[in-house]
């Protein structure tokens, strides 16, 4: 893997003083995921005045706004990456 200087322009070192080259592709994947969750589905959401809160790789909400979010999800994928992705909603009562 060659480093892109412009999107990473020092990464962190290893112990023989070579840069961690592999950690671009994980950094990469997190960028796609908050430009696609937050960007994206929380500002569309945000928009249509649906609760909603980001949880890693999941957005969290009422049960009455799940469809609602699912499709907001499906939205800016399918305009981020041009695929439709497959979702799951789970229910798991938010403990406070």
């Amino acid at each position: 893997t060659v480093r892109d200087a412009k999107q990473f322009p020092k990464l962190s070192e290893g112990k023989e003083g070579k840069e961690k080259v592999f950690s671009q592709f994980a950094l990469k994947m997190q960028r796609i995921e908050s430009t696609i969750i937050i960007d994206y589905a929380c500002t569309d959401l945000m928009a249509q005045k649906v609760f909603a809160y980001t949880v890693h790789d999941a957005i969290g909400c009422l049960e009455k706004d799940v469809e609602t979010v699912k499709a907001a999800i499906v939205r800016a994928t399918e305009r981020y990456m041009g695929r439709t992705p497959k979702l799951k909603a789970a229910h798991q009562p938010l403990k406070l």
